[in-house]
């Protein structure tokens, strides 16, 4: 069970950090041209559970956990650029995403990709590439056609599914950063339903699901999150997208977000089931058959 001080530095502190970013710093957030202020939010809370949950910044990284931190931080002074224009944003994303799987990866490829004997690193790491550049383009494509609370709810679905994920694949650090990610975006939703048509595109959105990301490669890495579920839960933001069919478009308000976010439930709902049946199973029998690790 998470001791109080582990719900108030995962929970609560991010969402009131990030909930009073947007409220004062940005009644400008309410527009599009101070989409920044969301990124920072969103950082912002990553950054204060990092903190409290880990007792200060890593001032010395190494592996993936200590340069999410740094990540975290990157993508708040980079959201910027994205307002620039549609070449600076492709650009932005491109460099941020790239940096971001050069820094996650690192110890795996001095682990596994490296040596006499190494893997391909080629598949892994262009497989990697691809789904983070469309998911970041998959996210902003919501935000951008549903202004509001549809993208930061659908992205909540997706950092509280990591953080369930995270947590049954035996990395309890991960799935609190994940969780400090949800409560940052819970913050967003209430937002957003306190004022309709808010402005969650170029900043916010595309930083969370970048934070999500390396966190979920992380754990599929580096400790027990399976392919099949790791991609269940990136094929999330390609489901919402769904919704803007033809059949399907035509709903508007809230049958259009309750829509979107019944699509993404349904890959996060079958990684999350099977991340807890082998979980269960591995509780069960905890000197399992080797199949079982």
């Amino acid at each position: 069970m998470p001791s109080v001080s582990d719900l108030l530095w995962g929970i609560v502190y991010p969402a009131l950090a990030a909930g009073c970013i947007w409220a004062f710093i940005g009644g400008a957030w309410f527009k599009q041209d101070a989409r920044w202020v969301s990124s920072l939010a969103v950082a912002t809370a990553l950054m204060i559970a990092y903190v409290g949950l880990l007792q200060g910044p890593p001032l010395e990284p190494v592996g993936a956990l200590e340069w999410l931190f740094w990540i975290a931080a990157a993508g708040a002074l980079f959201s910027p650029l994205e307002t620039l224009g549609p070449r600076a944003a492709v650009l932005t994303r491109s460099l941020f995403v790239g940096g971001l799987l050069v820094l996650t990866l690192h110890r795996q490829y001095l682990n596994h990709w490296s040596g006499p004997d190494r893997e391909s690193v080629f598949p892994d790491v262009a497989i990697c590439l691809a789904i983070g550049l469309c998911g970041w383009y998959a996210v902003e494509r919501v935000a951008k056609r549903s202004p509001g609370s549809a993208a930061p709810l659908s992205l909540w679905a997706m950092a509280a599914a990591l953080a369930l994920c995270s947590l049954w694949s035996s990395t309890g650090v991960y799935a609190q950063l994940s969780g400090a990610v949800a409560a940052a975006l819970g913050a967003a939703v209430v937002l957003a339903w306190i004022r309709p048509g808010t402005w969650f595109a170029g900043g916010g959105a595309g930083l969370a699901f970048a934070l999500l990301f390396a966190i979920g490669i992380a754990v599929h890495y580096y400790a027990q999150l399976d392919t099949t579920d790791a991609l269940l839960l990136a094929s999330a933001p390609f489901a919402g997208l769904l919704a803007d069919l033809p059949p399907l478009r035509k709903l508007t308000g809230v049958r259009s977000t309750a829509l979107r976010l019944a699509l993404v439930l349904i890959p996060l709902a079958i990684a999350t089931q099977h991340c807890y049946a082998d979980y269960a199973a591995q509780d069960a029998d905890p000197y399992g058959s080797p199949s079982s690790y």
